[in-house]
């Protein structure tokens, strides 16, 4: 705000709280102060134009931000910079943007700088004197990276990097993108930690660290921070890679549940061998036993197509349920099982005199320790 002179009823029209409410008063007032002034003629006689003194001045900066910072409505948006993407940096752009042209009108009218308009203008919301529009825009406008606000609003170093922002074409908040390099020294790292004994990580940081001095001295070898900041952004089956078993790995995996709508019956069968849940006799000795029972289930149906029992698992017990099955309900196209001794063996796979060969089945496999895939 320039300096410029004022009568005494310009001066009682502003209805400071500083000064009197009375121009007798405002008259005593000055001349007790000894404000400078001149002396004017004009219609009615001479009158006084005084010079405020700087309490008074002040009192009219406070007094114009609040009638601006209560009165002027939102800045229509300007155009948004290439950064912003999305809803959520569009709206904190125009925010950005509403803040800094209040802020500039405030330093018009007061005079003030930067840093004291902006300390102003946040002590005037947290007081609750500025319209909750512009409060709306000042907590959209803070930077979340920054230090947490019970208020939720900016500090005065916020609002003043906002003006850099805005010179840099960048109000609109960059979204930091994830490092997925991998550090030259990450495979070396990985070698200590990915163990079945399962190494503390800053036990494997101590042996890496000594290898890597060692072998390349003390030139980039990272910290354990930075060494735990990587390891926390390995996947999940990555990371226990070496450490856990391949069955151990198989509870960190996602479930996938299988289809077989498009299967006919028929198309494949599945066996297994499982050992009687009791204790019948014997055939030959007559003690107690528990015999080996092998089902086949088509896959299509969930029927069981057929089964055998048997003194205990082997080829001539898979093949009589086999057999069951095949007469019962026809020959599958393939035949899905274990890599149990009752299933690979010659008798079952030879090119020639085998029994999957003769009636024209394919047998699968599933994979070693991985039981959940035949149900």
């Amino acid at each position: 705000m320039t300096s410029r002179q004022y009568s005494a009823t310009e001066l009682l029209a502003l209805k400071l709280p500083v000064l009197p409410g009375s121009k007798v008063a405002l008259l005593a007032r000055a001349d007790k102060e000894h404000w400078p002034y001149q002396e004017s003629r004009g219609r009615g006689g001479k009158r006084r134009l005084y010079t405020p003194p700087a309490y008074v001045m002040d009192a009219m900066r406070q007094a114009q931000a609040g009638s601006l910072i209560n009165s002027e409505p939102a800045p229509p948006p300007a155009p948004l910079p290439a950064a912003a993407q999305n809803t959520a940096q569009t709206l904190c752009a125009d925010a950005r943007l509403g803040v800094l042209q209040v802020l500039q009108s405030l330093m018009q009218r007061t005079g003030y700088p930067m840093k004291k308009a902006a300390a102003l203008l946040l002590d005037m919301a947290r007081l609750g004197n500025a319209s909750e529009q512009l409060q709306a825009m000042l907590k959209l406008a803070r930077d979340e990276r920054g230090r947490s606000s019970v208020d939720g609003l900016p500090s005065v170093r916020s609002l003043l990097r906002l003006a850099e922002y805005q010179q840099q074409g960048r109000l609109a908040p960059v979204q930091r993108q994830p490092q997925l390099t991998v550090p030259p020294w990450a495979t070396s790292f990985m070698r200590h930690y990915q163990r079945p004994e399962k190494p503390t990580l800053e036990h494997a940081y101590r042996q890496f660290a000594a290898q890597w001095k060692a072998e390349q001295g003390q030139a980039d070898l990272p910290s354990v921070w930075q060494v735990r900041r990587f390891v926390s952004k390995v996947g999940e089956i990555s990371r226990h890679s070496g450490r856990m078993g391949e069955r151990e790995l198989k509870t960190l995996k996602p479930f996938i549940r299988r289809s077989f709508a498009d299967l006919q019956p028929g198309d494949i069968y599945s066996a297994d061998g499982h050992t009687f849940d009791a204790e019948v006799q014997h055939p030959l000795h007559g003690r107690p036993f528990r015999p080996e029972i092998t089902t086949l289930v088509d896959i299509a149906t969930r029927k069981a197509v057929g089964w055998s029992v048997g003194l205990a698992e082997s080829a001539l017990v898979v093949l009589d349920a086999l057999r069951d099955a095949c007469l019962k309900h026809g020959i599958p196209a393939v035949f899905y099982v274990d890599n149990g001794s009752g299933y690979k063996n010659q008798m079952m796979l030879d090119t020639a005199t085998g029994f999957m060969a003769r009636l024209g089945i394919e047998m699968i496999n599933s994979l070693p320790y991985n039981s959940q895939a035949r149900g």
